[in-house]
């Protein structure tokens, strides 16, 4: 048999009669065979005991104390052999019984009693035993083990080495009462240690978030999703730094938001302008603040209520003004604010976002209407709505991109829209000619578009047009100078 190791792999359980076992045990003494024998795990007992007494090879007894029939007593006298590799076996070994076991306990080498803890098959008793023992990383073998006893699992995570209780405290199958235990021991270490587990039970993490270490308090508020009456609490007599961890949840109640702007400190009140979820009540709180810093944190913040964008448009701060403008959606009512009450930097901010404004003062919209900039000009252009004397100047203007902006005007009237109709720019031309064919379609249905002007309202739409046509001359000329 030149490779019993194959041998080994090939022959499974009842392969080999047990008479042919035996013939090949007295009549062959080669140290191959007995390899096979004593691995093989239908070899009778007797002729794995026998192999015991007679044997001078290492590797054939380390495969006899991982075989399942060898003999309690060979194991005993194995758990003894002088060479670390045999007893290394022995502990290993899936048959050990309690009384091998403790004689390995003893054992001169950490290595052996390190494989023996990570031994399935010793008792409860066994475990006790080597939990006591004086070298850290045999004591932590211990929780390797599937079978690890709960009262040993315990007594490891309170064990005097920081890497035993590290271990015993993180490992996967510990009992959730003695997750609670630990939890309301308040030791910080301890408690650090939880919550580095991926998943912690609720009752551990109320513990938690009581605990009387902040970092803990902290951490635990942020993992564990707290009931109203908690949010509440924590933001009237929580810590500072809870009261910060708590701004940050997306989910925290009106009530404790509105605690937190009125009477937590500075930094917080910042975390709390930046929370996308900030409802309206906290925000308009912080908003009457008067600290530049949070104004500006609010003004950025993409979830601030409309109630509070509108305030702080009222706020006359050309600074935070600016910082409106530039936000990717306006409500028409903010947009006046900011242009009546902003600079000409607010308004070409308001015009490069391409916010729109609506029921602008007259004063305001012949100024913004005569600016040297088109961008600004574009405001006035597309601003609802718009008075006939700034339309037709605005028809004249050397910009297409106004020209555009006011042809695509719904309050832009037919008599305007049709002279922009033959404008010398293709886009302004083409935008001028669909919105004549949407209001004559609309005309043809009995209904007529918003804004389209009284102009187009009756029956004798032509004549009126005409009408309208001549006023409008009228008021070019007037706004022109030309007669």
């Amino acid at each position: 048999m030149a490779d019993p190791e194959h041998a080994l792999r090939v022959f499974k359980s009842g392969d080999v009669p047990v008479q042919m076992l035996r013939d090949i045990a007295a009549q062959h003494q080669y140290v191959n065979v007995q390899i096979f024998l004593a691995g093989y795990q239908d070899t009778p007992s007797r002729i794995l005991e026998e192999l015991a007494d007679t044997t001078h090879s290492l590797e054939v007894l380390a495969h006899l104390a991982d075989n399942p029939r060898t003999p309690k007593t060979v194991l005993q006298q194995l758990a003894k052999h002088e060479d670390a590799e045999v007893r290394m076996a022995v502990a290993a070994s899936r048959g050990i019984s309690p009384q091998t076991a403790l004689i390995l306990c003893d054992d001169p080498q950490p290595e052996i009693r390190m494989a023996l803890a990570e031994n399935n098959a010793i008792s409860p008793r066994i475990q006790t035993r080597l939990s006591e023992d004086p070298v850290p990383f045999v004591r932590a073998s211990l929780l390797k083990s599937s079978r690890l006893d709960e009262e040993v699992q315990q007594a490891l995570a309170d064990d005097r080495d920081f890497t035993v209780r590290a271990r015993a405290i993180l490992a996967p199958k510990m009992a959730p009462a003695e997750l609670l235990k630990l939890a309301d021991a308040d030791e910080h270490l301890q408690q650090r240690l939880l919550l580095t587990r991926k998943n912690l039970p609720d009752n551990v993490l109320e513990s938690l978030i009581f605990s009387s270490h902040i970092d803990v308090q902290c951490e635990a508020v942020s993992r564990k999703i707290l009931t109203p009456d908690e949010m509440l609490g924590f933001a009237k007599t929580g810590d500072e730094a809870i009261k910060a961890r708590i701004a940050t949840l997306k989910n925290l109640i009106d009530p404790a938001q509105l605690e937190l702007a009125t009477t937590a400190g500075l930094d917080t009140k910042k975390i709390l302008a930046a929370n996308p979820f900030i409802s309206q009540e906290a925000a308009l709180a912080l908003a009457q603040s008067g600290d530049a810093e949070i104004l500006n944190i609010l003004a950025i913040n993409p979830g601030l209520p409309e109630a509070a964008v509108l305030a702080l448009a009222n706020l006359d701060d050309q600074a935070i003004a600016k910082i409106l403008a530039s936000r990717e959606e306006l409500s028409p009512a903010v947009v006046t604010q900011l242009l009546e009450r902003g600079d000409d930097e607010v308004a070409y901010h308001l015009a490069w976002h391409g916010h729109r404004a609506s029921s602008l003062s007259n004063a305001r919209l012949r100024h913004l209407a005569s600016h040297v900039l088109p961008t600004i000009r574009t405001l006035a252009a597309g601003t609802r709505p718009l008075p006939i004397a700034l339309m037709a100047q605005l028809a004249r203007d050397s910009s297409p991109v106004v020209r555009l902006e006011l042809a695509e005007n719904q309050d832009t009237v037919l008599s305007i829209l049709e002279s922009l109709a033959a404008d010398e720019d293709k886009a302004v031309a083409k935008a001028a000619e669909g919105a004549i064919q949407r209001r004559q379609a609309a005309e043809a249905e009995g209904a007529m578009p918003e804004g389209a002007g009284a102009e187009d309202a009756t029956s004798d739409a032509a004549n009126r047009r005409g009408k309208k046509a001549s006023l409008l001359r009228r008021l070019i000329g007037k706004v022109t100078g030309e007669t």
